[in-house]
């Protein structure tokens, strides 16, 4: 959990990973979070959903590579769930995790 995020304030949302599993392309792992109110899980809007809880796992790389996004807090949120899914039978590695202010 992330706290002291501001409504209407944009967030820069990243992570390295490398990953060696070969399934279909995909390495099994996404972004999958969520803002929340008091600590509440709040539902993403549609125009944010897909940037926080994307439908695509990224692409299985051998090599460190950034992933990174952009989003802008809705109203009524003061935290943030930065959650990282991976697939299960997943050989992935997860470094380097951050949610900054974009300045």
């Amino acid at each position: 959990p992330v706290s002291g995020i501001t409504p209407g304030k944009i967030y820069v949302i990243s992570f390295w990973y490398k990953d060696n599993t070969k399934t279909a392309g995909s390495s099994g792992i996404r972004l999958w979070s969520n803002f929340t109110n008091g600590g509440a899980y709040v539902a993403p809007a549609t125009d944010i959903k897909g940037i926080i809880q994307p439908d695509a796992t990224l692409e299985s790389v051998t090599a460190w590579t950034q992933f990174s996004v952009e989003v802008t807090a809705p109203a009524g949120v003061d935290g943030f769930n930065f959650e990282i899914r991976a697939t299960k039978n997943n050989n992935g590695v997860i470094d380097n995790c951050s949610i900054v202010e974009k300045q």
